[in-house]
């Protein structure tokens, strides 16, 4: 089962890391940073991953891309025993593409 606590790291295409905290809880989705939160719903198929994320802006400071703007996120991985590896894109930001790592925190 891949429900528990990890700390997320965003790559995106340009090298920019983003990185936040993530929640996976029977089939919900939710999690950020001081800039921006993720709200969501995932679906697990043996040790696959696909969610769909809503973020919402918390600060004004960010740049600009889709995590400055809000919009959503889709999210499509495989989890391992320890960390899930993720290739992501946005709706809105389509030449946004981005590779996240999702690293379990043991509790």
């Amino acid at each position: 089962m891949l429900d528990g606590f990890y700390k997320a790291r965003f790559t995106k295409s340009d090298g920019e890391t983003i990185l936040s905290l993530i929640t996976l809880a029977n089939g919900k989705l939710f999690g950020g940073n001081s800039d921006f939160m993720l709200l969501g719903s995932y679906s697990q198929s043996g040790n696959d991953l696909s969610a769909d994320i809503q973020i919402s802006q918390l600060s004004f400071d960010r740049a600009s891309g889709i995590f400055g703007e809000g919009g959503s996120l889709n999210l499509v991985g495989r989890g391992g025993f320890r960390d899930i590896m993720c290739e992501c894109h946005s709706p809105q930001s389509p030449a946004d593409r981005m590779q996240a790592v999702l690293e379990r925190v043991p509790l």
